[in-house]
């Protein structure tokens, strides 16, 4: 028995034995194959498939328009030699056979979604999950472009309105499944992953903001600071001239951090004597904390004369030019008091704006929004905390 393939997600395309189908003749025909296709879940009767596709024609023309379609439809996809046939023709009812040799690529991609929103497997979240992403980028990949592409019935206004509406689920679907596997990446590090889905975010919907939020950090992180400026200025010109509305405070907020930032990215990270050897598997899971904008503190905890210093400044070393305001060491050992903590970090970001008062909430405050930028190293007894 031989395989039917239905591609949908983009422009129609079947293939019967892996030898595309031709012999379709008109667009009702392939209309029809995809309606029974996608709507497979019950029988339709013929005077409603009729009505859809026929709305113009007399009810008795409609049914005899029907009948001629569905006998080019099956000659096509030679249903005369399929066991069990492709499609069901019982009484007065017609129905897509999914018990039949045939692969459906909008099924395929709801398959994978569902793995995805059912919660098939325990994880703590869609991004850290590595099977979920998996399953994301599988349905992303099948979509090829939008659902039915170039291929529209005038004189059908329902089937139309029909195809619009899936065409618009799957969008939006794939559109938060780019999202995810877009952070996904730049959570990770991995930018030039996470550029090329939030570039495709863009390329489907000109005007998806939170895509070009994406590109903008993407951008900014990889060193890539007049691009990321540019894409803010990009995005800008998209909203007014698609939209007529303003970036969103959000986006200036990113465009101001980037812009203030400056090319140089200063470091005061002390030189190291010896190489460090044999920590890579750390360095790496460093790295992933780092790049994911909800860690904002790190602690690397163990004995003394472990090497966790010169194991949290050669992590250091290589995120030298990915945070926008620099990084930072800060030995906080030879402190006394807790009352020196905050100055002490202020005179080592060269921030100058301290009122007098050492516990002013107004400093503390202040100095957390500022540091958002800024990767901080600093060290007590016993442990190693590493700060965005």
């Amino acid at each position: 028995m031989s395989q039917l393939f239905i591609r949908l997600l983009g422009p129609f395309h079947v293939s019967l034995a892996a030898q595309p189908v031709t012999r379709f003749g008109y667009d009702k025909v392939r209309a029809l194959l995809a309606y029974l296709a996608v709507e497979a879940e019950f029988p339709h009767r013929r005077e409603t498939l009729a009505a859809l596709f026929w709305p113009d024609q007399p009810p008795r023309l409609a049914r005899q328009s029907l009948r001629q379609s569905l006998s080019t439809l099956r000659r096509a996809i030679e249903d005369q030699d399929a066991a069990p046939p492709f499609i069901l023709v019982e009484g007065n009812t017609i129905q897509f056979n999914r018990s039949g040799d045939a692969w459906l690529d909008v099924d395929t991609l709801h398959a994978h979604l569902a793995e995805v929103d059912g919660h098939a497997h325990s994880h703590p979240g869609v991004e850290t999950c590595q099977t979920c992403i998996r399953h994301l980028e599988a349905a992303i990949a099948l979509y090829q472009d939008d659902f039915l592409k170039g291929l529209s019935l005038s004189d059908s206004i329902e089937f139309e309105d029909w195809a619009m509406i899936r065409r618009e689920q799957l969008r939006t679907q794939i559109l938060t499944a780019l999202y995810h596997v877009t952070r996904h990446y730049f959570r990770r590090g991995k930018y030039a992953q996470a550029q090329s889905y939030a570039l495709r975010q863009v390329e489907m919907e000109s005007y998806r903001e939170e895509a070009h939020r994406q590109l903008m950090h993407i951008l900014a992180r990889s060193g890539q600071r007049s691009a990321a400026l540019a894409q803010y200025e990009t995005c800008r010109r998209i909203l007014v001239e698609e939209l007529g509305v303003k970036p969103a405070q959000k986006t200036q907020a990113l465009y101001e951090r980037i812009r203030s930032a400056g090319e140089a990215r200063p470091h005061n990270l002390p030189s190291q004597l010896t190489p460090l050897i044999g920590r890579e598997g750390e360095l790496q899971q460093i790295a992933e904390r780092l790049a994911n904008p909800d860690c904002r503190l790190l602690t690397l905890a163990g004995l003394g004369g472990i090497g966790k210093t010169h194991l949290a400044l050669q992590a250091a070393q290589e995120h030298v030019g990915i945070f926008l305001h620099g990084i930072y060491f800060i030995p906080l050992a030879p402190l006394s008091s807790t009352e020196f903590l905050i100055p002490t970090i202020a005179h080592a970001l060269n921030f100058l704006t301290i009122c007098a008062r050492k516990r002013c909430c107004w400093c503390w405050t202040t100095l957390s929004i500022y540091s958002r930028a800024w990767g901080c190293f600093w060290t007590s007894s016993g442990t190693l905390q590493i700060s965005r």
